[in-house]
């Protein structure tokens, strides 16, 4: 048992003892109440930090028990109001959540001026749907507290949770936020808003498929990266909706931007590979072969885990191409070139499907060579690559 909830407990048996004190003066309801609370805030300290689900909830289940013992022996309490309403909140199924609201009303009533407790409460009732209530007190605290930047915050954040308006929503949170750049809260629910509408947006797209929504699904990631550029996760999206809509070179420009800013992710690679194999065969159908070569040079150089389109996988051969990767790269010329780009695109059609082009593409780059190249070069390991 730790320290904390040692005291507490000790408070508790004090404030009894106490309160049985013949002559004592004064109502000890409050010193009996406060060490419960004290015992209730120990608990829940160590159950939100305990690692395993078990004790975690018996801690916070303690927790509510001492919370309400400290209003049962002091219903003025407004701090064990506060703790029992908000634990509740927190840990509590839906069941639960009017208690919570009750909970919160009680403290309300004994500190009207909280602001804190007046927007968590109000919170509580629009997800209750008691909605008639929650006007009533958002009237009241728009009266008190005029419009401080938590309640524009949360009328925002409920227009976007209810989806009465979440362009209104969206709105309200940017111009809150750029009114001042370093409101880290309003800038976390403006971006959870968006990630949330862009994941409904793809979610949409990639059942119908639709042009259209694949188009929105991405401009909606794109708002997601205009307040959090960093967000693998949006490139990530972005890149799908593209691939889906067939647009390979810019989905791959998205993973590629993705692994940018999450580098210890290597699967993502696998996404930039996957985009830039179809690009590249897309180009060697359309008979731009040099393009198609530069583009399977890059996906070799990057050397992603994995690289399968269900035929044939490239992963085993990525280091062997690598010295036609570099040719190409390099912007080598010659015979050296030739084969090289030929070996790539070659690569390509194999691990899509076309053995025969492949092996096409194999020749017309060995077909250059009049006679053997010379022994150890580069062009000789290509032309045995090649063969």
């Amino acid at each position: 048992m730790d320290a904390a909830l040692v005291e507490a407990k000790g408070a508790v048996a004090l404030a009894d003892r106490v309160a049985r004190t013949p002559w004592l003066k004064g109502d000890p309801r409050e010193l009996r109440a406060d060490a419960w609370s004290a015992v209730g805030r120990a608990l829940e300290t160590r159950g939100r930090a305990a690692t395993d689900a078990k004790s975690s909830g018996e801690d916070l289940a303690g927790a509510v028990a001492a919370y309400r013992r400290a209003v049962e022996i002091d219903p003025g309490s407004f701090e064990a109001w506060t703790n029992l309403g908000n634990l509740l909140a927190a840990t509590g199924a839906e069941a639960r959540l009017a208690e919570a609201a009750d909970a919160l009303g009680r403290a309300h009533a004994l500190h009207p001026d909280h602001e804190p407790t007046v927007l968590q409460r109000l919170t509580l009732l629009y997800k209750l749907h008691r909605d008639g209530e929650a006007k009533a007190l958002f009237d009241e605290a728009s009266a008190r507290f005029g419009a401080s930047r938590a309640l524009r915050r949360l009328s925002a954040r409920l227009e976007a949770e209810t989806g009465s308006d979440p362009d209104a929503a969206d709105r309200k949170l940017v111009e809150l936020w750029r009114s001042d750049g370093a409101d880290l809260e309003t800038l976390t629910l403006l971006h959870a808003l968006r990630k949330a509408r862009a994941l409904e947006a793809w979610g949409k797209a990639r059942t119908t498929r639709d042009k259209a929504a694949l188009a929105q699904a991405v401009a909606a990631y794109d708002r997601v990266l205009e307040v959090a550029p960093r967000d693998a996760d949006a490139q990530i999206g972005a890149g799908d909706a593209l691939f889906l809509d067939g647009a390979f070179a810019a989905a791959r420009a998205r993973y590629e931007q993705a692994f940018a800013v999450a580098p210890s992710s290597a699967w993502i690679k696998n996404l930039a590979a996957r985009a830039g194999l179809l690009e590249g065969l897309e180009l060697a159908h359309a008979g731009k072969e040099d393009e198609a070569a530069r583009v399977i040079a890059t996906i070799v150089r990057a050397a992603p885990p994995r690289l399968d389109l269900g035929f044939g996988t490239l992963d085993a051969e990525v280091a062997r191409l690598e010295p036609a990767a570099e040719t190409v790269i390099t912007g080598a010329g010659g015979a050296e070139a030739t084969i090289a780009r030929a070996l790539l695109v070659g690569a390509a059609l194999f691990v899509g499907g076309d053995e025969g082009g492949a092996e096409a593409s194999f020749r017309r780059g060995t077909g250059i060579l009049g006679a053997p190249p010379p022994a150890g070069s580069r062009l000789e390991a290509l032309a045995d690559m090649a063969a």
